[in-house]
């Protein structure tokens, strides 16, 4: 398309700007136009928005983290830790403040002015269709993401391997529990509820910052992982890092788009996660670099 795109990266020592400059420039080509350097070393909370001159590569050079990422951080280790061997597969080294600062996305580009973002993992990378992803936004939503629905878009029934491993096969990515009343009022009771209601955290569209921060979205992270953590044995979910807290803190303020047509799931219309249909659009892209392709590889935390 004719659109241009800002690229902000956060980094940390030994990781240099200047090294993130040089990448940029070989990656872009003839769309690389200039590198900015910033520094975050703001720990309190803000919703103001500054002004920087900003250029086509952005780096952001972590020096202090905002509070409330840091006790994101201390909780999900916390969470991490007191895991049973066997409860999922997540890696350990994932539990880090990169893997967690999506939650906190406003506090590091609204002091650059930057009021509107999409939060992309390192192995995710725009596609032809990354202009309709950007532009389905709404008032109404806080934020905008791909659909993660079950591989087998059923309503009820184990395979044998989850009857085995003791799981649903409804929610065994995350395992929600839907039968408490925090999950349940965020993300219904059902398995068809939580289909309509899953997404994907390793790329996802902010249309506004500043409504993202007011909402305390960072702060509803915490919540969550606070109530994960609080050792009476009412987990919320078995498994998964950054996403089972940020999709319950984001719960009903997102705008889940299908992946075969990126239409807005809505069953009051007759669009489903779920719905049996020929997509509009492949998903089995061959494009190794596809926005949702290499979204859909991913079935980690």
């Amino acid at each position: 398309t004719n659109a241009s795109y800002r690229f902000f990266v956060l980094h940390r020592h030994p990781l240099t700007s200047k090294q993130i400059c040089a990448a940029s420039k070989l990656a872009l080509g003839s769309h690389f136009e200039g590198c900015s350097t910033f520094t975050h070393e703001r720990e309190e909370t803000s919703c103001e928005i500054g002004k920087k001159n900003l250029a086509t590569v952005n780096t952001i050079e972590l020096v202090k983290s905002p509070r409330v990422l840091d006790e994101i951080y201390r909780l999900t280790e916390l969470d991490f830790k007191s895991r049973k061997h066997g409860d999922c597969t997540n890696r350990g080294d994932l539990v880090n403040l990169f893997n967690l600062a999506p939650d906190a996305i406003d506090q590091f580009l609204l002091p650059l002015g930057v009021t509107r973002a999409v939060y992309l993992d390192a192995d995710a990378w725009p596609d032809s269709d990354f202009g309709k992803f950007y532009d389905a936004a709404s008032e109404k939503y806080t934020a905008v993401a791909l659909a993660r629905r079950r591989k087998r878009c059923v309503q009820a029934g184990a395979t044998k391997w989850e009857r085995k491993m003791g799981l649903s096969g409804a929610n065994w990515s995350e395992g929600f529990r839907q039968d408490l009343p925090y999950v349940y009022e965020r993300l219904g009771k059902t398995l068809y509820d939580l289909d309509q209601r899953r997404w994907r955290a390793d790329c996802f569209h902010v249309p506004s910052l500043k409504r993202y921060c007011e909402l305390g979205v960072a702060d509803r992270v915490v919540d969550a992982l606070k109530r994960q953590t609080r050792g009476d044995g009412s987990k919320l979910w078995t498994c998964g890092l950054q996403q089972p807290p940020l999709l319950l803190a984001l719960a009903n303020r997102t705008a889940i788009l299908r992946r075969d047509d990126l239409e807005i799931v809505d069953p009051a219309k007759g669009i489903e996660a779920c719905a049996e249909r020929n997509p509009k659009i492949s998903v089995h892209s061959e494009n190794k670099n596809s926005l949702r392709t290499r979204a859909m590889r991913r079935e980690g935390g």
